[in-house]
Parts: structure tokens; sequence; C-alpha cells
């Protein structure tokens, strides 16, 4: 399975228990490399006592039916306390760079100029959100090969950007930016 079925199919299993639950919310990172491969790390993160069983059923279900995660990634789970909430986190971290620029949803290049351009679809996700409007669903943490001069986020330090998307963000198709030189 290629890496753009395995995050479509992790995403839409989080979103749809996430919507659900509202207790929970993941964290994507991609250290992307010159040459378009990039160490991945996919983290779910659950409220431990409002979310973590339906956590474990994801990282479950994640885990047992994509061979990739079962010989491309580790696999942690710990609990943290973060601001006197505890959470289970559950991480999956790819054992060695990821081929990105196959991927349907993301866009690396190395431009003319010298410059690195990255660009990530979301697609609209949900028709409309009532309630809890500033939810935070997920982020993506990306740090490209130079340093970032552009990025359609506020979190940009040096090579790294960093965008949160909320539920009402999720009502419409998303394009995240960044430009680094």
């Amino acid at each position: 399975m290629n890496l753009k079925r395995l995050v479509l199919l992790g995403s839409l299993l989080l979103f749809t228990l996430a919507f659900l639950t509202g207790c929970m919310e993941s964290y994507t990172s991609f250290i992307i490399y010159e040459n378009g491969t990039a160490d991945v790390t996919f983290t779910l993160i659950a409220d431990l006592y409002m979310a973590a069983e339906e956590s474990e059923v994801i990282t479950y279900s994640l885990r047992s039916s994509i061979m990739e995660l079962q010989t491309g990634y580790t696999y942690e789970k710990e609990i943290r306390t973060v601001d006197d909430y505890d959470y289970v986190y559950h991480t999956f971290l790819s054992k060695g760079p990821v081929d990105i620029t196959n991927h349907e949803y993301i866009t690396f290049v190395q431009n003319n100029d010298g410059t690195y351009s990255f660009i990530m679809d979301i697609p609209k996700m949900v028709e409309s959100v009532t309630e809890d409007t500033d939810s935070l669903m997920f982020s993506v943490d990306i740090t490209l090969p130079g340093e970032i001069i552009e990025a359609n986020t506020t979190y940009i330090e040096g090579r790294r950007a960093v965008w949160s998307i909320y539920k009402s963000d999720l009502t419409e198709d998303l394009v995240l930016k960044a430009i680094a030189k």
C-alpha cells in the first residue's frame, strides 16, 4: 500500500471517530529532504478518560489492516500529562524516508530558481459544523530542506512550518503552502 492510501485510510478513520467523540486530534510531521523523501510521524492524541478505548480501536485497526504500517513504521504508545489533563499518544514513525513525490495530496518540488515548494491539498470533509467549531482536529508540521520564506500559516520558524486545522476549516477545501530557499 502506498503512502497516499495509508494517509487517506488513516484520515477517514480518524475523522470519523474524532467527530463522534470530539476528544481526539492527530498530528502529522514530515521532515522533507531535497530528494523528495520524508521521515513521517503520525500521532493520534486522545483524552485518556474520554477516548482512550476508541483510540485503541483506531490504532489496532490501522496496524492490523495496513501492511505498510506493520513493516515500514514503528509504533509507540505513551501517556502524557499536559496542563493537568492526561492523554494517550499513539505514534507511528517511519523506519526510513518515504517517497512523497507520488502522493495524491502532496506536491513537493525543487523549482528552477533553487527554491522548494510544498503544497498539501486537504479536501472538504464535512458539509457544515454547528458545534465545537473551534475544536482542533489535526496539525501538520513540515520541515523543508531550506529556510521557509513564505507559507500560509502563522507559525514559521526557520525550516519549519505548522498548520493547525480546526473543525470549521474542514467545511471547505484547504491548501497548505510553503516555499523555502
